[in-house]
């Protein structure tokens, strides 16, 4: 804890859940103070100065910890490097064959196939984790063994965006990212294409890969127009997308995400609205209501990306921005061989495991599998082969580790953060029984509340999460259904006041301070400043020259009277 005061540094006091407790001073106005919380749940920090300055509201400070346990995950194989290393953070129970009840268990984390059936498991909202050799194809894994037939119902709608606002390169540019789908998707997997502005334009219904690729290509580069024209209605093709695939199959929506700002008529034509706020809404409600699962594909240089990420978020899908087709094909394609050492490298940054992740591991070992449509290939070797994929199955989560050793035994040791965070994200919030969690705030921010599941209140913002903006309360503790969050004061009222370490240079160049009681002072002063004496330059030269030829007529007479020349 640290205190800053323009004069004597006072001693501060901290409560922590209402009772003071005793503090350590370590020099430089700070003091410590250091404790193991016995019982789960929100925990109150209270801090505070004695003190009457002119600022008051930042005599005090509020904070909540929310203390959970620790993930307790079911380990189907031996105890290894990866439970050693990570012990400090997950609760590890390592069995040969899991029990018929799984309940009691956060995530399972899976070196070898576990005996039984686990879909209800996950989709339930719990997560599963597998490493090692992956030869089985569950449905709840996101990859399959290379080359084993994906299912007949797996089926693609490539909806393209030709509006004008999209513009001549960005049509050309979706046009080659859908072609680059077309030539990496799975043989088995039936494809179809619309192109979408204000109409919708169906080019082909969705048609099995390994008898029609080169005639959907051809199709593609044929009928689509490669310059943009009419408004980008976007939930039209959302729509349109959605009615061909009679509600089963996924949807790869490629767009700019631009929305017009032009105003239109309604209905009678006579009353007018913006056209840009009513794409936004009725382009949400129809990712809100959607069956299959969408991915979105940016492209162009004036991306709007929100709002893409924010529609695929609302279908249950994920968002990708790619100026090329090579991020793409990386992302639907298998790689090249194993054998030599290669690199890990991020291919999804926008996912939570891998966001500012910056990896350093190699391995020469990768599984022969194929990520399934719909899932998200996270890292991938310098070649392309999937190292970490992962998915939503139901309410829950599927994760799949394709290289290195089934203990994950180098990556865990140059890479811990990538093996704890798919961990972390595998669990999910797991301690959340209540389902509302508030956090800590401070003016003028409001306080927000979210919660994965429908809670009267809350408004959904996307698949599983809901929110809802709080009043701002008064400074303190506050609870909200169960939860409770601390509001503080502003952040820049934290070092109000003078800075000291410029004062003596402030003095020394004529400047004063003065304290609110010094009023005398600060008026005599305003006194002696408000006086000044002022220098008038003039110039001389035409009065003297003036005074010297009165002077010389004066002679000049008085010569004149008395005779004299």
């Amino acid at each position: 804890m640290e205190v800053e005061s323009t004069r004597q540094v006072p001693e501060p006091t901290l409560r922590v859940d209402g009772e003071e407790v005793s503090l350590t001073e370590s020099g430089n106005a700070t003091w410590e103070y250091a404790t193991a919380f016995d019982s789960v749940g929100d925990h109150t920090l209270e801090a505070s100065i004695p003190g009457q300055d002119t600022v008051e509201a930042n005599n005090e400070f509020h904070m909540t910890v929310d203390v959970k346990e620790k993930p307790r995950l079911a380990v189907v194989g031996d105890r290894g490097a990866l439970e050693q290393r990570m012990d400090d953070f997950f609760n590890f129970e390592n069995l040969q064959r899991l029990p018929d009840d799984t309940s009691d268990y956060d995530a399972v984390l899976a070196k070898k196939r576990p005996e039984g059936d686990l879909t209800e498991y996950v989709a339930g909202g719990n997560g599963y984790v597998r490493t090692g050799d992956i030869r089985d194809s569950r449905d709840i894994l996101p990859v399959r063994p290379e080359g084993e037939v994906e299912d007949e119902s797996t089926r693609v709608m490539l909806a393209i965006d030709i509006s004008a606002s999209a513009g001549e390169n960005e049509v050309l540019s979706s046009l080659k990212v859908a072609k680059a789908l077309l030539v990496s998707l799975p043989a088995s997997t039936r494809v179809g294409i619309l192109g979408y502005n204000d109409e919708v334009l169906l080019v082909s219904e969705p048609k099995p890969l390994f008898a029609s690729r080169s005639n959907l290509v051809d199709s593609l580069e044929s009928r689509l127009p490669r310059s943009g024209s009419g408004q980008s209605l976007h939930y039209k093709g959302i729509e349109a997308s959605e009615d061909v695939l009679n509600g089963t199959g996924n949807i790869v929506l490629i767009s700019d995400g631009n929305i017009p700002s032009a105003t239109i008529s309604f209905g009678d034509n006579t009353r007018q609205g913006s056209l840009g706020p009513r794409i936004r809404t009725e382009s949400k409600e129809a990712a809100d209501g959607l069956a299959p699962k969408m991915l979105t594909v940016g492209v162009g240089d004036g991306t709007n990306d929100d709002f893409l990420r924010e529609l695929a978020s609302r279908a249950g899908g994920f968002y990708s921005s790619s100026d090329s087709t090579g991020r793409l094909q990386f992302v639907f394609s298998g790689g090249g061989g194993a054998g030599s050492n290669q690199g890990l490298v991020v291919t999804d940054p926008d996912q939570f495991i891998a966001d500012g992740l910056d990896l350093r591991s190699t391995t020469g070992s990768f599984d022969p599998v194929e990520t399934k449509f719909g899932s998200r290939r996270v890292v991938s070797s310098s070649s392309g082969n999937p190292a970490l994929t992962v998915w939503r199955y139901g309410l829950g989560r599927s994760a799949a580790f394709t290289a290195g050793s089934k203990d994950l035994s180098r990556i865990v040791r140059t890479d811990p953060e990538l093996v704890s965070r798919t961990l972390s994200w595998s669990v999910g919030d797991y301690s959340t029984e209540q389902g509302v969690q508030v956090g800590d705030s401070r003016r003028p921010e409001s306080p927000i509340a979210t919660s994965q599941s429908k809670v009267e209140g809350l408004k959904r913002q996307g698949p599983e999460t809901y929110s809802t903006e709080l009043d701002s309360p008064s400074l303190g503790f506050h609870e909200f259904r169960g939860d409770t969050y601390a509001y503080t004061y502003n952040e820049e009222m934290q070092g109000a006041g003078y800075d000291t370490e410029n004062l003596e240079e402030l003095r020394s160049s004529g400047f004063k301070t003065y304290s609110v009681n010094q009023t005398s002072e600060i008026r005599e002063d305003l006194r002696q400043f408000s006086q000044r004496t002022e220098t008038e330059k003039r110039e001389l030269a035409t009065p003297l020259v003036f005074a010297a030829l009165v002077l010389l007529l004066l002679e000049i007479a008085y010569r004149k009277l008395n005779g004299m020349e």
